[in-house]
């Protein structure tokens, strides 16, 4: 599992935390890409119970943080659909956050437009849920969705991570330009804003 420093907003570069990301070093392979890996363990279900690892493990270089560094760090994990879509994700969440010792308003947990796109009833229960446990929710690839910014008004979000393939052509192109001033407006009084290249 590697870190990557997380800023809270457009503009501003206070780094609030690190994003957990998981690689995988094989010694016949070499490094594997995730976008070869996570697809198959998303296909398979092996992606339940690697997040649960990935959890557990992000929390607990969290703790050591706050411990060591500074208290009001967080932590950002990545949520895949087929995790979204456990049964046990509310309940194996809260036991991680309690287990680490940590307020739970110190993680955040990342969801793609791909898993609110499906409109399945079980996509409030499940924010409804993680919202009542106190943990950030955060919406990435923002604008990829035919229906973005509908999503701002019928999901509660922390934070919005507006897509790279905008923020990457916004100094040149006008259409950009104007798709992201809008979000940010749209979004500005109900969630935080990061724009964010990787």
């Amino acid at each position: 599992m590697k870190s990557l420093p997380t800023s809270s907003r457009c503009g501003k570069c206070r780094i609030v935390g690190p994003e957990a990301l998981l690689r995988w070093h094989s010694d016949k392979l070499g490094e594997v890409s995730p976008a070869e890996f996570i697809p198959i363990a998303e296909q398979t279900g092996l992606i339940v119970s690697i997040g649960q690892f990935v959890l557990k493990q992000a929390l607990t270089v969290l703790r050591q943080w706050q411990t060591n560094y500074d208290a009001n760090l967080s932590m950002l994990v990545n949520l895949s659909p087929r995790q979204f879509r456990d049964p046990q994700l509310l309940s194996s969440i809260k036991r991680a956050v309690e287990q680490a010792g940590i307020r739970a308003a110190k993680l955040e947990l990342e969801i793609t437009e791909g898993v609110l796109m499906t409109g399945n009833s079980y996509v409030n229960t499940v924010l409804d849920g993680l919202s009542k446990l106190g943990i950030q929710l955060s919406m990435d690839d923002f604008g990829t969705g035919y229906s973005s910014l509908s999503y701002l008004r019928k999901y509660s979000f922390d934070v919005i991570k507006v897509d790279r393939s905008f923020i990457d052509g916004i100094a040149n192109d006008d259409a950009d330009k104007n798709l992201v001033s809008a979000a940010i407006a749209m979004a500005h009084s109900r969630v935080k804003i990061n724009c964010r290249r990787r």
